[in-house]
């Protein structure tokens, strides 16, 4: 699995962006959860690529931690996510199904790191931040509603 994220961050991010994934990488692990490719950071917040979420969104939850502003502004968001703001998060996760795979969506990946530790420490199995949040998502130029 972690040829195939290589591999795909050479195509869609440029050698660069290959290398640096393979340096992030040596020091965290990456493993096939059943679900998705996780990568876990340094901090261990479990971590999706972008370029695999845009092909498997209908595979999983998306959770928008993000403010109505910025989920209706300027990045947009995810066709068919949830927008449910971090400070709304646990409570509303109370009554989430524990075992059905959730990909977190912030702005950059901050929040939305932060939010699937939460969820894991709340006992979700299934859980993963997207690296690079909508800022990568933009910049991909992949689709947002209108």
């Amino acid at each position: 699995m972690l040829k195939q994220l290589k591999n795909i961050a050479q195509r869609s991010l440029g050698q660069q962006w290959a290398n640096e994934l393979e340096v992030y990488t040596q020091g965290a692990k990456a493993r096939e959860e059943g679900w998705a490719p996780i990568v876990r950071s340094m901090a261990r917040i479990p971590e999706v690529f972008p370029e695999w979420v845009v092909e498997h969104t209908h595979e999983f939850r998306v959770v928008d931690v993000r403010g109505p502003d910025e989920y209706y502004g300027p990045f947009g968001h995810i066709e068919g996510s949830d927008l449910v703001p971090m400070y709304q998060l646990q409570h509303a996760a109370e009554s989430w199904d524990r075992q059905k795979p959730i990909v977190l969506v912030c702005r950059s990946g901050a929040r939305s790191g932060r939010a699937a530790l939460l969820l894991e420490q709340m006992g979700f199995e299934s859980v993963a931040s997207m690296a690079g949040g909508m800022m990568r998502w933009s910049s991909l130029c992949y689709p947002i509603p209108l």
